[in-house]
């Protein structure tokens, strides 16, 4: 299995005047730190503990004042020490070419086997002639080593979900995209159950988790938006599994769940928030993949969230350029000016190569997550379930990098199951996010602690055979929409008029229906010509909102919250 340290954090001193450790916000709003270094200068780590064999990884980027061109290459110096003061040195050419979106540029160094790492100095220089304002940025840098464990107790119960915010079913390969690379995703689903028509309850984050971890709707549970806070009275998974002993962890990457505000982190023991910022799974692996190792003999349920996918897209390198489009689009900094972004889209094939991008990048590091299971062996003995809270349009119905609306592209959501000695294969028919507690529950053989909307799917998983469900449900945030998605049609129902986007605006009480299996794009409304039809799903969306439990939820009083969660195009 592998440890990784983050170096950045431990930076112990700088030599040279002038080095700085900086806060880099990129337009994603991830916030990292990066070191900018003048030539001479160099970056010091000390009071490491870090065994022989680590691979050092960084990613570089050399800032020209003026208009002149960055160099080709970049020279690095590299020098460590062990215990006994011996010292060990390399230099290389790292090559900076590549295309003008390729901000930053990754550099991987193996140090040869000896003893233990103590102390770790690097010195960046540019190739002679380039211009003495020359700044090299330094981004990231890691230390990953493979450390020898013992295998996990096979006989304790794990539970791990694992949420990818805004993944939307359509952009994976094991879901038909002809364009998306996710070979991780796709390799864990051949080996699990795949859902291939899930439907969440919402198309906004904390809405969707709420039902998620509840098993019932908006209405119940009362999180209607971004700004509402899960009462603890509400009987949930994770609270549940605490209640029967076990550890209960959640590792989340985005401002949604920050303690003190949407309530989540009361559900777990241990909480690994974001800190105020969005964070790469990379950054999530730093506090998860530690956590795993050291619980592997405990019965556990961990909360995965990976944040990535999630506007306004901003992969890393070499993700950022890995899905070539052919428009002439402006540079990456102008690509998300705020605010809002979305409101500023420019170049669409650039957006929807970016999102690809993303998928890729989250795609590498749930193939990391993967590999540290199965060597810990906690793969095979533990219940995981896959999925996403929402989906995203990327053009569709006049929303471009946004989910509004409860259309096909931002309700229907990946959903991978895949038990111990379980079942493998596709299962067909109408599922939803309410149905994942309850799923996993039966296989625990627990039972439930109080009503739940969504049902077992354990049935159509060991048969085989298509869910026998007639309709599920969706609810958008601020209750404007309501919608219905039958084994053929989608019925969308306006509860107040509100314009969505300056393309898309909600009516109320007008109906939309879309026979979306002749037609998955949803472009023809056929309200008016399939009147009895149309008057069937209004009236059962009505009595869908009727039978409410109405449970009750708090609004978040954090102002500086609120800010932050417009910046990502949240209003509440």
């Amino acid at each position: 299995m592998q440890d990784v340290l983050a170096l950045i954090p431990t930076l112990a001193a700088a030599p040279g005047e002038g080095t700085e450790l900086a806060r880099l916000v990129r337009e994603s709003e991830y916030t990292e730190e990066v070191a900018c270094l003048a030539p001479g200068e160099s970056l010091v780590f000390d009071a490491l503990d870090v065994p022989g064999g680590a691979e050092l990884t960084l990613s570089l980027r050399v800032e020209v004042p003026g208009p002149r061109e960055p160099p080709d290459a970049i020279q690095v110096d590299v020098r460590w020490s062990g215990a006994d003061g011996n010292e060990f040195r390399k230099s290389s050419s790292v090559p900076l070419r590549g295309a003008p979106t390729q901000h930053w540029f990754e550099y991987r160094l193996e140090r040869p086997e000896n003893e233990p790492l103590q102390r770790l100095e690097l010195a960046f220089t540019p190739p002679p002639g380039t211009s003495p304002g020359a700044r090299t940025l330094v981004l990231r840098p890691r230390l990953r080593w493979n450390r020898e464990v013992a295998p996990a107790r096979e006989d304790a119960r794990r539970v791990l979900i694992v949420t990818m915010d805004t993944l939307r079913a359509d952009h994976l390969g094991c879901y038909g995209s002809p364009d998306a690379r996710s070979p991780e995703i796709d390799s864990f689903a051949a080996d699990a159950v795949r859902f291939e028509h899930c439907y969440s309850t919402s198309n906004v984050t904390t809405p969707s988790h709420a039902s998620l971890f509840t098993s019932l709707h908006l209405k119940d549970h009362e999180v209607r938006d971004n700004f509402t806070r899960l009462s603890l009275d509400v009987p949930n998974i994770a609270t549940a599994l605490r209640e029967r002993g076990f550890l209960t962890a959640a590792f989340v990457s985005s401002h949604n769940f920050e303690p003190g505000t949407t309530g989540f982190e009361d559900l777990f023991e241990e909480f690994h928030a974001s800190h105020g910022r969005q964070r790469r799974a990379e950054d999530v692996h730093v506090d998860l993949l530690p956590w795993l190792t050291e619980n592997r003999d405990r019965e556990f349920f961990a909360w995965v969230h990976y944040y990535d996918v999630h506007a306004p897209y901003d992969p890393p390198y070499p993700y950022n350029a890995a899905f070539p489009y052919r428009g002439q689009g402006p540079d990456p900094a102008e690509m998300w000016p705020k605010p809002p972004w979305h409101q500023a889209r420019r170049d669409l094939a650039h957006a929807r190569a970016q999102y690809l991008g993303e998928i890729e990048y989250l795609d590498a590091r749930f193939g990391e997550l993967v590999d540290h299971l199965r060597a810990l062996s906690l793969l095979d003995g533990t219940l995981i379930a896959v999925t996403s809270d929402h989906g995203e349009s990327l053009g569709e119905h006049g929303v471009s990098c946004m989910h509004k609306g409860l259309h096909e592209t931002t309700t229907r959501v990946p959903l991978i199951v895949r038990v111990p000695s379980g079942p493998r294969g596709v299962v067909l028919g109408l599922s939803s996010l309410l149905d994942v507690w309850p799923t996993l529950f039966d296989y625990l053989d627990l039972p439930l602690p109080g009503a739940v909307r969504g049902v077992s799917l354990r049935a159509a998983m060991e048969s085989g055979e298509s869910i026998d469900r007639e309709r599920v449900f969706s609810e958008s945030d601020h209750g404007t929409q309501i919608a219905v998605r039958t084994r053929e049609h989608r019925a969308i129902l306006g509860l107040a008029d509100r314009e969505l986007t300056p393309r898309l605006s909600v009516v109320k009480d007008r109906l939309e229906l879309f026979a979306t299996t002749r037609d998955p794009d949803e472009l023809r409304d056929l309200a008016a010509a399939r009147g009895p039809r149309a008057q069937e799903l209004r009236e059962a969306l009505l009595e869908f909102l009727e039978d409410s439990m109405a449970l009750g939820a708090a609004a978040v009083a954090d102002e500086e919250f609120r800010r932050e969660m417009e910046k990502l195009g949240y209003t509440d």
